[in-house]
């Protein structure tokens, strides 16, 4: 069983520890859909800890680790996005947790924390070809809000929704 926690991002040892997890976790997703560092830089598998700290540390957003035995096993953020939504992103589980609910226990952790903090609504952003992905999503009433193309990014970006 994973414990959901708060944590501080600007820690340099949480953040060394989610920047891993992200990358190894995000890993799989680039392996499927064929994303190299070169064909997609800016992909969450090549994010550097550094990166994961600017684009986090920010007024209105949180971090949150899923632990088991003090390990960090899964990973997710909330950071504010346009008129009082919130905006989850970065969630990823190791590999070996998966299907254990650990995913699940976070986006219901984040969404009941950005409803608290005043979100109305939560959006997310997956790479539209991602069905398996797209669809668990939709297990948790989000739907499709639209599918765009993003500069430097080889593959369309669906945008997801749900009301809190």
């Amino acid at each position: 069983m994973a414990i959901i926690e708060v944590i501080n991002i600007s820690e340099p040892d949480v953040c060394a520890q989610a920047g891993a997890l992200v990358r190894r976790s995000f890993a799989t997703e680039a392996a499927e859909f064929n994303l190299t560092r070169l064909r997609c830089p800016s992909h969450r598998a090549f994010e550097t800890d550094e990166h994961l700290l600017q684009a986090l540390y920010q007024p209105g957003g949180s971090c949150f680790g899923a632990y088991s035995q003090r390990n960090m096993i899964g990973f997710a953020a909330i950071v504010p996005w346009r008129r009082g939504d919130a905006e989850l992103t970065r969630l990823c589980v190791a590999p070996e947790w998966r299907r254990r609910e650990v995913g699940t226990f976070l986006v219901e952790y984040a969404m009941v924390y950005a409803k608290k903090q005043g979100a109305r609504r939560m959006h997310i952003a997956i790479i539209n070809e991602n069905r398996r992905l797209k669809e668990w999503y939709r297990s948790f009433g989000f739907v499709a809000l639209n599918t765009q193309r993003v500069q430097g990014l080889p593959f369309l970006v669906c945008e997801m929704v749900k009301t809190l």
